[in-house]
């Protein structure tokens, strides 16, 4: 069940759809995203996809799950997010890992760590 979970959650990121990753997380679920003082903590569903919305309000935004790897809890996954910068047409770019729990076919816990300094593409 922790396989068909997080292929469903690599499908809802990298399609954008906040509301079909929120879905995939449980009522009490914990998201962090980040380190340090940039981080964004969210609990519950509601709240992870207004997360997820902000991400995907990026001109250009695009999220790829570059590997997954399933444990006995949830998993792993290494990521990259991208979006538009301005004008220009250029791409800023982060590159990042989540450490996925997963019980009963839902998401309870993601933490994702990364560089919070995008790379211009």
């Amino acid at each position: 069940m922790n396989r068909k979970t997080l292929r469903d959650l690599k499908e809802a990121w990298e399609s954008g759809d906040a509301d079909a990753v929120a879905q995939l997380y449980s009522t009490r679920a914990l998201f962090l995203d980040g380190v340090g003082r940039g981080e964004t903590l969210a609990r519950g569903p509601n709240a992870i996809r207004s997360v997820v919305r902000k991400m995907f309000d990026l001109p250009g935004a695009r999220f790829r799950v570059t590997s997954l790897s399933s444990t006995k809890d949830g998993g792993v996954a290494e990521w990259t997010y991208s979006w538009r910068v301005g004008q220009t047409g250029r791409r800023n770019e982060i590159q990042g890992a989540s450490v996925i729990v997963v019980r009963k076919g839902r998401v309870i816990r993601e933490y994702s760590y990364y560089n919070p300094e995008p790379e211009i593409a």
